[in-house]
């Protein structure tokens, strides 16, 4: 076993023992006995893996969704589907349209959890993960809550906007949207050739980054109907970030 390996392995048993909360890098080169420049490096190559992530508003640093792909358990996300989906029901029930859950994970826009609406007219989400962040509201509200460490590598690899994001043209454009998604906790994005309307907010979670969102056919958008939805889905979230906070 090659030292960078043996090193890299080390860190990933220490974040696999770090809990829920995840550790901070002087914790893990502290423990590891690596020198904080090489913690930070092999943190880095983790994180391009998929192997370890760190959350956006602790700083702290745990396991990764790739962790998965080895039979690792996610307590997280699974803990994020269940406290969720009560809050879920009642909002499809009220809104009487289709709810997603969505989640950040290895540069992908993961979707956790479909309600559709009962409605005959109604939207069908696509049910696989895809990097349609600039196109949909949830994926503009995943990459609001995006850390200064994550935001611009996955821009440089998602490339610019073009169509998918009208009016987003330099960075100045998307830092402005992205304030705006994060200030008013909520984003919204139209396909004007399917006709559909979709409405996001942030879950603003300490260790997930994570939305919910509405999707419905734009012709039932009338009214004041948009702001009474996107009302709901801040009270919503706030029920969700509530009980998540008190599952731990």
């Amino acid at each position: 076993m090659t030292g960078t390996i043996h090193k890299a392995c080390v860190v990933l048993r220490l974040l696999d023992g770090g809990g829920e909360a995840g550790l901070r890098l002087a914790e893990i080169a502290d423990r590891a006995g690596l020198p904080p420049p090489t913690a930070r490096r092999i943190l880095a190559s983790l994180m391009a893996a998929g192997f370890a992530q760190q959350h956006s508003q602790t700083r702290r640093y745990g396991l990764g969704a790739a962790a998965a792909a080895l039979g690792h358990p996610t307590p997280r996300r699974e803990r994020l589907c269940q406290v969720a989906q009560a809050a879920l029901r009642e909002l499809r029930e009220e809104a009487g349209e289709t709810v997603v859950l969505t989640l950040f994970a290895e540069g992908q826009r993961c979707l956790l959890s479909t309600l559709e609406s009962c409605q005959p007219l109604r939207v069908v989400p696509l049910g696989q993960d895809d990097e349609r962040f600039y196109e949909t509201s949830t994926g503009r509200a995943l990459l609001a809550q995006l850390g200064e460490d994550e935001l611009p590598a996955l821009r440089r690899r998602l490339g610019w906007p073009g169509r998918r994001w009208p009016g987003v043209f330099t960075d100045r454009d998307l830092d402005r949207e992205l304030q705006g998604i994060r200030s008013s906790a909520l984003a919204m994005a139209e396909q004007r050739e399917a006709a559909i309307t979709s409405l996001a907010t942030p879950l603003f979670l300490p260790d997930l980054v994570a939305a919910i969102g509405l999707d419905y056919p734009a012709w039932r958008d009338s009214g004041g109907r948009r702001q009474t939805l996107a009302a709901r889905l801040r009270e919503t979230a706030e029920a969700i970030r509530n009980a998540y906070a008190s599952s731990h």
